[in-house]
């Protein structure tokens, strides 16, 4: 699954070109940050580390994340 995020109404993937320049702006600015993994969205926030972004999960949303997302995590009691 390639991973698709939203910032400000856009689309981009993180790992391009232009979605690490729309993760830096989101990560300066504080723009929200929505995962696409699921149909309405999860939101998660912006890491920054050794010159390059990333899309990280909120504390308590793996669950959230669909299976094949990079973020998603099971219910501690399920695992």
């Amino acid at each position: 699954m390639e991973r698709r995020v939203e910032i400000g109404g856009v689309v981009v993937a993180p790992e391009s070109g232009a979605g690490q320049l729309a993760l830096e702006r989101a990560h300066r600015e504080r723009h929200p940050v929505r995962c696409l993994c699921q149909e309405k969205g999860v939101p998660v926030y912006v890491a920054a580390f050794d010159g390059k972004f990333y899309v990280k999960r909120l504390p308590g949303t793996g669950s959230k994340h669909a299976r094949d997302c990079p973020s998603f995590e099971p219910l501690e009691r399920l695992s």
